[in-house]
């Protein structure tokens, strides 16, 4: 029931995809062991928007509006309005459905790398992975 105005569905699971399959290529390249987990981390380090979108569209609506001037704003944009950004949302969905730490560590701390304790390279990658896809967007 997320308002159309607010966001474009489509759009957004193609960038989750997009992001996913670059995570994954970047955990490739690396040679981490077992880079699918990045594909997977790349395809639901946003999904904490789609929660806030539903949850909150008037505010998603301010948020939005500043990423039209600036696309990289976003979580300082979260945290002004919501006091919280996407990132924690989408952490905290993924440990609610008892997901693994592998998972849930680079998707909290993509925005933040180096704050990652045990999945730092991931979280690095899945932030390169997600800073490309947004130029590509």
């Amino acid at each position: 029931d997320i308002p159309n105005d607010v966001v474009d569905m489509d759009a957004f699971w193609n960038a989750s995809v997009h992001c996913g399959l670059l995570a994954r290529a970047l955990g490739r390249t690396a040679r981490l062991t077992q880079p699918e987990r990045l594909f997977v981390a790349g395809l639901l380090h946003a999904v904490g928007q789609i929660v806030m979108y539903n949850r909150m569209p008037a505010e998603s609506r301010a948020v939005l509006e500043i990423l039209r001037s600036d696309v990289h704003a976003r979580a300082a944009a979260e945290q002004r309005i919501f006091g919280f950004d996407y990132a924690e949302v989408s952490a905290a969905l993924l440990e609610s459905w008892r997901l693994p730490h592998s998972l849930v560590e680079p998707v909290r701390c993509h925005l933040t790398p180096g704050t990652a304790v045990d999945f730092r390279h991931d979280a690095a990658l899945l932030c390169i992975a997600r800073e490309v896809t947004i130029l590509v967007e």
